[in-house]
């Protein structure tokens, strides 16, 4: 039985799918809804005036959308804090959408090589508030980007519009010191950053310079900056003739944050540079027609000669002075190597050669003069200028103490201007360095006209001591003054003996003291030190570095005041 109805209904659908086969408009047909397709139309079996028959309908066909274009024009590109963003605005995303039925978008990243989609569908849910719609890659490397956006409708995937190019910087942090290394050459430590560590640095904290600082044997700081303009060539940063000895150097890197933190520091030895052996200037014998001062027999006689060392650094070399009399209290000759410009010294009284240090590159002038405790022949001879400001101290010197360079004090109505009371302020400020107390102005200026002093006209040295010993300068009474020889040697030496001594200088027009020029006349001021460079003074409320050189063309009394 079950056959039997298996054999029916395979029987019944062979029928219609024979009369489907079979079917042609108009004729009849055996079930209603019964369809077959003929061509290009469907065919239905319906019931026409009473009969079954086939009627033609037309095919049903979906008009599919063309694929959608997109160009670079319609979305931008920006990082934020290493993410990567291609935003397409709310206005090219409507006319995309509504022209080409645009349902997601796919944003292509390209970096080194490398490739990144990132597909994002059209809803209301991933619209910013503006209406735009971002397609974001994350954590993007620093670099150079190419971002192309593709659009995709039913009918598929756009083409790639042409890319727009980005940079992603590098997060900004504080610079970590690059490594580097130090050497010495022709005279000058120079500090080395390996170009591949110069672009290592750039790369990760984006440098643009590098500041080195060096500290001195005697604990000076200098600073060198240098700019990165070329980063395939080491960064090499220069210290000009150091002085000999230990120098301790670090190094920090500068971004957009400012300088970054200092590297460990380093440390090198200077060496003290021999110089090299004094030229044989051929002197032969070198009488001279003056009598108790040093000097030579005619201006070609010295054969001054300099060479230059290192960087920095002369070698100055001469024929010895004479004089006529050599007898007790003349003492040795001294000799003063002074260039110009800048005023740099040396000075022996055991060779005809010394070095000169701190002189600046390019074409200078030296000068040579020759001293004893009589004094020095100065005619024909101009003060060279120098900055006035105290010399550093080298660790070890013995010939270096400058006094209390640091200590203010008042001017007492002295001023470089003029002369005034030059004395008295001269005397204050000896019993301020001295005896640590700090005399009244105004009691300065009385005290000054009682001794017969005005405003345009000073007193002699002799006065100021007669007046300072008999009737004291702000309850203070000098009980000795003792007279000085003028040479470097007997400055040093009283300068060890009382701590400050007082001296009388005289100018001709157009000399300079400590770098300020001076029409002429006579002044007097303290002396509280020395250094390689000259006499340290105390004068118009100021602490100044005198040179050798003005000193001794200059100077005309010295004096140690015991109270």
């Amino acid at each position: 039985m079950i056959t039997l109805l298996m054999l029916v209904v395979i029987s019944g659908i062979n029928s219609e799918i024979s009369q489907a086969a079979s079917a042609k408009a108009g004729s009849t047909c055996q079930k209603i809804g019964t369809a077959s397709r003929q061509g290009s139309s469907n065919l239905q079996c319906q019931r026409k005036n009473g009969k079954l028959i086939w009627v033609a309908t037309k095919l049903q066909t979906t008009k599919k959308d063309p694929l959608p274009t997109v160009t670079s024009d319609d979305f931008e590109v920006s990082t934020d804090s290493g993410d990567l963003t291609a935003t397409i605005p709310a206005e090219n995303l409507i006319k995309l959408v509504s022209e080409f039925h645009v349902t997601s978008f796919v944003a292509r990243f390209i970096n080194d090589n490398a490739t990144f989609t990132v597909p994002v569908p059209v809803s209301s849910d991933n619209l910013e508030i503006d209406g735009s719609l971002n397609l974001t890659k994350p954590n993007a490397n620093p670099g150079n980007w190419a971002i192309s956006i593709a659009a995709i409708n039913a009918t598929g995937q756009s083409n790639w519009s042409n890319p727009q190019q980005i940079t992603v910087p590098a997060v900004l942090e504080s610079v970590v010191a690059p490594n580097f290394t130090l050497t010495f050459a022709d005279g000058n430590l120079l500090l080395d950053v390996l170009a591949t560590d110069v672009q290592q640095s750039e790369f990760n904290y984006q440098t643009t310079g590098l500041v080195a600082q060096f500290i001195s044997p005697s604990g000076e700081i200098t600073k060198v900056n240098y700019f990165i303009q070329d980063d395939t060539k080491d960064a090499l940063i220069t210290l000009s003739a150091p002085i000999s000895g230990t120098w301790t150097v670090s190094l920090a890197g500068v971004n957009g944050l400012g300088l970054g933190s200092w590297s460990v520091a380093k440390q090198y030895a200077v060496s003290e540079t021999p110089p090299p052996p004094p030229p044989d200037l051929q002197c032969g014998v070198t009488p001279q027609v003056a009598f108790q001062k040093p000097g030579w027999q005619s201006s070609d006689a010295p054969k001054l000669t300099t060479t230059w060392i290192t960087s920095g650094v002369l070698q100055a070399t001469w024929c010895a002075a004479s004089v006529v009399s050599t007898g007790t209290g003349y003492g040795p000759i001294i000799y003063t190597v002074t260039v110009d410009p800048g005023g740099e010294t040396c000075t022996t009284w055991k060779e005809t050669s010394c070095t000169i240090k701190n002189v600046p590159n390019g074409a200078v002038t030296s000068y040579l003069m020759a001293t004893n405790e009589i004094g020095t022949n100065v005619a024909g001879i101009s003060t060279i200028v120098n900055s006035g400001k105290i010399e550093n101290c080298t660790q070890g010197e013995t010939d270096c103490f400058p006094g209390p360079v640091n200590e203010l004090f008042q001017a007492y109505g002295n001023t470089y201007a003029g002369l005034g009371d030059c004395t008295f302020a001269a005397a204050a400020d000896w019993e301020q360095l001295n005896l640590g107390i700090q005399p009244d102005p105004t009691t300065i200026g009385l005290e000054f006209r009682d001794a017969g002093g005005s405003e345009t006209g000073g007193l002699s040295a002799n006065a100021l001591f007669n007046y300072w010993q008999t009737h004291g300068i702000a309850n203070v009474i000098a009980k000795k003054v003792s007279r000085y020889y003028t040479d470097e040697i007997d400055l040093e030496n009283g300068i060890r003996d009382y701590g400050e001594l007082l001296a009388s200088l005289a100018f001709s027009p157009g000399q300079n003291i400590a770098g300020i020029p001076q029409d002429g006349g006579g002044h007097m001021l303290v002396v509280d030190g020395f250094t390689t460079e000259g006499p340290v003074v105390v004068t118009w409320g100021m602490t100044l570095q005198m040179t050798w050189q003005q000193w001794n063309l200059e100077v005309t009394g010295l004096w140690g005041i015991n109270n």
